[in-house]
Parts: C-alpha cells; structure tokens; sequence
C-alpha cells in the first residue's frame, strides 16, 4: 500500500512540474512575443522620425545653397562701383 502512495505522490509531483514547466515556458514565449512586437513598433516610429529629418535637412541645405548661390548671381555693390567708375572714365 505504501509504495502505491509513493507511487501516486511522484506521479503526482512529475506531472505538477511538467505543468509549472509549460507554463513558464508560455510565459516566456508571451513574453518574447510582446517585447518583439513593442522593438517593431519602436523601429517604425524611429524610421519615420529619420525620413522626417532628413526631408528637412534635405529643405535646409537645398535652400542654404540656393541662398549661397544666388549671392553668387547677384552683382555685389563692388561690382557696381567698379562697373559705374569704369563707364564714368570712358565717357568725356
């Protein structure tokens, strides 16, 4: 009779630790699967953050060079100096 409990008792223990197994191991699985889901949802936002910045980074130095060069385009009051000096001595 004792060896039917003692039988009973470990049969009893192994299928507790096989469940209390599982179950950990469907935590764990919960677990990875919300954490994976939550790094996805990070990469999306810091990727449309980064295609934000660089369209205005973009916006910045295409108008910094259009800037640049339409200094380049415009006569400087130098040049203007110079030109009126210069039709000022051809003309008597």
């Amino acid at each position: 009779m004792a060896s039917i409990q003692m039988r009973t008792l470990s049969d009893n223990i192994l299928h507790d630790t096989a469940r209390d197994i599982r179950e950990q191991a469907d935590a764990v699985d919960n677990a990875f699967e919300r954490r994976i889901r939550e790094m996805e949802d990070c990469k999306a936002k810091l990727m449309e953050n980064l295609r934000k910045v660089s369209t205005c980074f973009t916006l910045y130095v295409s108008l910094y060079l259009f800037s640049v060069s339409s200094l380049f385009r415009q006569p400087s009051a130098d040049n203007e100096v110079t030109t009126r000096l210069r039709l000022r001595a051809q003309n008597p």
